[in-house]
């Protein structure tokens, strides 16, 4: 008696279609599988992002009163971060160049990032976020003053970076528990209040509102009107407000006045909390009550490590290059 014949039995998944192609049901698992790799790689690409904070912040208004935009740029806590442009009133369709470099209008210094360039729209604007290295991101950080240059042909300008303050700051940044935020006002070409005090040695937030519309104005600290300022805020037209971190300064006392209009002046008394020592300038138990409530002292506090000179501000000039 002979066995039963052995019938083979195919998997209808697996058999090739006459031409080689595979069959249906392989197509779609294939489909499927490729689905879910597309899938995990977003993710792998959107977490770094989502996981960064911005820690530090800057932004330059191009142009007089902003009239060509703005460049921010933000640094994150990776140690990575972008540059977002939104400019106008640039040469309609034409290849713009933007360096973010250390120094200041008057006086570039070295280059700490260039981004690509790209065209401008028919309307002559210019819109979009560039990613910076990590090294850009440190030569950033490691400059004591930033400007931004944009060219567009012929077209050439150049402005202060100024750091802006975060909604909440990095314990670095942040304000002494002993100094809190302070607010000024410019309204009717005048600061109000005119006296403000705060702890010496601590960074501190200033929110400046300038209520005067259609009129630009500015906050600079510094030992006189004359000098070069400590500090120096980025030019605001009314109505609007920004608020800004002001590097910790040493015990005395200082002016501050809009750069723009320096009739407009205040004083500003720096003691307290932080001070090793005092320049002469600073208020002592033996000082006149007159002495102390000078504006503009004769001689500039000594820097310290916690004293960085912000960038001085400068009219937007047509810058060559």
């Amino acid at each position: 008696m002979q066995p039963a014949p052995i019938v083979p039995t195919f998997d209808a998944h697996r058999v090739p279609s006459p031409r080689g192609r595979p069959t249906q049901g392989v197509r779609t698992r294939g489909l499927a599988l490729a689905a879910i790799t597309t899938a995990g790689l977003l993710l792998l690409a959107i977490a770094p992002a989502s996981a960064a904070t911005v820690d530090r912040s800057w932004r330059a208004r191009v142009g007089t009163s902003g009239a060509n935009g703005a460049v921010t740029v933000v640094a994150y806590t990776t140690d990575a971060g972008a540059a977002t442009l939104r400019l106008k009133s640039l040469p309609a369709s034409t290849l713009t160049a933007v360096t973010l470099r250390a120094g200041t209008c008057a006086k570039p210094g070295t280059v700490a990032a260039t981004l690509a360039p790209a065209r401008s729209s028919s309307a002559g604007a210019l819109n979009g976020t560039r990613s910076l290295t990590k090294a850009a991101v440190a030569r950033l950080r490691s400059a004591s003053s930033l400007i931004a240059t944009i060219r567009a042909g012929s077209f050439a300008r150049c402005s202060t970076l100024a750091r802006l303050a975060l909604a909440s700051p990095s314990p670095s940044s942040s304000p002494s528990p002993g100094t809190a935020g302070l607010k000024v006002t410019a309204a009717g070409f005048a600061f109000s209040p005119t006296s403000l005090t705060v702890d010496a040695g601590q960074p501190f937030t200033v929110t400046f509102r300038n209520d005067d519309a259609g009129v630009p104005h500015g906050i600079a600290i510094g030992t006189s009107v004359t000098s070069t300022p400590l500090f120096s805020s980025t030019i605001i037209t009314g109505k609007a407000s920004e608020t800004f971190i002001v590097p910790g300064l040493n015990a005395g006392t200082y002016v501050f006045y809009c750069p723009v209009h320096k009739n407009m002046k205040g004083t500003l008394t720096v003691g307290g909390i932080g001070s090793t020592s005092s320049p002469s300038t600073s208020p002592s138990a033996s000082s006149s009550p007159a002495s102390t409530a000078s504006a503009e002292p004769t001689e500039k506090p000594s820097p310290t490590a916690a004293q960085t000179a912000p960038p001085t501000p400068e009219p937007t000039p047509t810058y060559s290059y």
